[in-house]
């Protein structure tokens, strides 16, 4: 697939995927999803299953379809899920999906330093929906990065 590329980041977006503790397969189910919505495969840059497996959905020079009128300057990063059986918003992420979140985080702003982390509903466009997301709070997660060790895991290829 062609994508555009992307000249810039500015922002480093931590969505999740609204999906109850059931759904196992983030890659598959969110690759369907974006072809309901008409995308051409899965939007985000990085997708934290709940096991913590990292996956490269989108190298992170090519432009993302994750968070309209910012993916030109932004990565964007899912953890799957953030809803409970009902679907209402609920900070269900795994141990393992917070910390391989942080370490991302941490070498992504290793290459982009200026990049500011901010949850998909922080934006100004996005503020005034219903459902915050991601279903965790970005200031410990912000706080949580200025005191993260060095990984010991291989960086991230992305």
């Amino acid at each position: 697939m062609n994508y555009r590329a992307r000249s810039r980041t500015t922002y480093l977006i931590v969505h999740d995927s609204h999906t109850s503790p059931d759904v196992v397969d983030g890659e598959t189910y969110l690759r369907h999803k974006g072809r309901q919505m008409g995308l051409l495969d899965v939007g985000y840059h990085l997708l934290i299953e709940r096991s913590g497996k990292l996956v490269v959905c989108r190298k992170a020079h090519l432009m993302g379809s994750h968070t309209p009128g910012f993916n030109d300057e932004a990565v964007g990063i899912c953890l799957l899920g953030g809803a409970n059986a009902a679907g209402e918003p609920e900070d269900n992420f795994t141990p393992i999906q917070r910390e391989v979140l942080r370490w991302t985080l941490a070498d992504l702003l290793a290459k982009w330093p200026e990049a500011k982390v901010v949850g998909h509903t922080e934006l100004a466009r996005y503020r005034k929906r219903r459902l915050r997301c991601p279903s965790l709070d970005m200031d410990d997660l912000r706080a949580s990065l200025k005191t993260q060790p060095e990984a010991n895991q291989e960086t991230v290829n992305v």
